[in-house]
């Protein structure tokens, strides 16, 4: 789309950290005059997957989490490098279930928290090229409780809807 200050283009595909000349020659508008400038292409990690999205604030459930943007990683020897939060509480890194070239499957604690709501969750890994992190979001909830059951009995066969 053009019009007399605003010239919008679409990008083609590259590679993250990759720098190159974006040019613009008019052809038949001899207004403008040839102009340049630089445009650097940046990877935006995808948001992590979690296995279980929602649970009780007593925390205890245990999760894995996909996370994006960290390198292939040596699946014991990197976890120490892994630390996650649930908003502003931190959770335990387990252990790393699986390794890709740009993600990693990580098995997570949930801690517990004394509100309910959804919190940001962020798993960061402190890498030799820098900090890496993908995040998501987890929603705690009351834990549910039983007030009364009824009928209070059954035939012993089961098969009874309570």
């Amino acid at each position: 789309t053009i019009d007399l200050t605003v010239l919008e283009v679409v990008a083609p595909a590259g590679f993250s950290g990759l720098s190159v000349t974006v040019s613009v020659t008019p052809a038949a508008l001899t207004a403008f005059a040839d102009a340049s400038v630089s445009f650097t292409y940046t990877y935006v990690n995808p948001p992590a997957e979690l296995s279980i999205k929602r649970g009780s604030i007593e925390g205890g459930t245990r999760l894995n989490a996909t996370v994006y943007g960290f390198p292939l990683m040596n699946l014991q020897s990197n976890i120490g490098t892994l630390g996650v939060r649930f908003g502003s509480t931190p959770g335990k890194v387990i252990r790393i279930v699986r390794s890709e070239v740009d993600s990693a499957v990580v098995e997570l604690g949930v801690p517990p928290v004394s509100s309910t709501g959804v919190v940001d969750v962020v798993v960061t890994a402190l890498l030799s090229e820098g900090q890496k992190s993908s995040r998501t979001t987890y929603e705690y909830f009351e834990k549910p409780s039983i007030e009364a059951v009824n009928p209070v009995s059954g035939p012993k066969e089961g098969g009874f809807i309570i």
